[in-house]
C-alpha cells in the first residue's frame, strides 16, 4: 500500500507503522510492526477519500512466528477527518495468521487498525507483519475530472 502510517510507540526503532504498509512479510522481524504500548493502533492515511470494500490483515504467523502471538482481539476502523472513527469489523478470538474481512463499501480517507488482546498468551507485544486496506477512491462528481492514476487503486496484489 506505501501510504503515510502512524501508530502507537514500536518496540524497536526498526518496527514502526510504516512496516506495516510495505507491501512486504518476508523481512522477518524487521519487516512488521510492534507496540507494547497499553493503547495499541496503527492507521493509514489513504490521501484521498476512497470506498473501502474490505481489510487484510498479517498477523506473527504471517511474519514466521509462533501462531500463539496472532492478535487476538481487534477493531478495524475507519474516518474521513481522521478524528470520528466508525468500527467497521470487530475481531475477538482471533487465531489465524492471516484474516481476511470484507465489509459493505464505506467512505473512508484513514483506516486504523486498534488492537484489544495483542496475542493469544499473555505476551504484551502486537504484531503486525501487513495491513492492507482495498477499495477505490471516490470519483468525482465533475465531468472531465479524474483522479490521478497513482491514485485510481488503494492496492492491489
Amino acid at each position: 500500500m506505501n501510504k503515510p502510517a502512524t501508530g502507537s510507540l514500536a518496540c524497536a526503532g526498526a518496527e514502526g507503522p510504516e512496516k506495516a504498509v510495505n507491501g512486504s512479510v518476508a523481512g522477518g522481524n524487521s519487516d512488521r510492526w510492534c507496540s507494547t504500548a497499553s493503547v495499541k493502533y496503527l492507521q493509514v492515511d489513504l490521501g484521498v477519500p476512497a470506498s473501502i470494500t474490505g481489510f487484510t490483515v498479517e498477523h506473527a504467523g504471517a511474519g514466521g512466528e509462533a501462531a500463539t502471538y496472532n492478535t487476538k482481539a481487534f477493531a478495524v476502523q475507519l474516518s474521513s477527518d481522521g478524528s470520528t472513527w466508525t468500527t467497521a469489523v470487530s475481531v475477538t478470538d482471533n487465531t489465524a495468521s492471516t484474516t481476511t474481512h470484507p465489509i459493505t463499501a464505506a467512505s473512508a480517507r484513514y483506516a486504523k487498525h486498534v488492537v484489544t488482546a495483542a496475542t493469544r498468551t499473555a505476551g504484551p507485544a502486537a504484531r503486525i507483519y501487513e495491513f492492507e486496506v482495498y477499495g477505490t477512491p471516490r470519483r468525482r462528481r465533475h465531468p472531465g475530472v479524474r483522479p490521478h492514476p497513482a491514485v485510481r487503486r488503494l492496492h492491489q496484489r
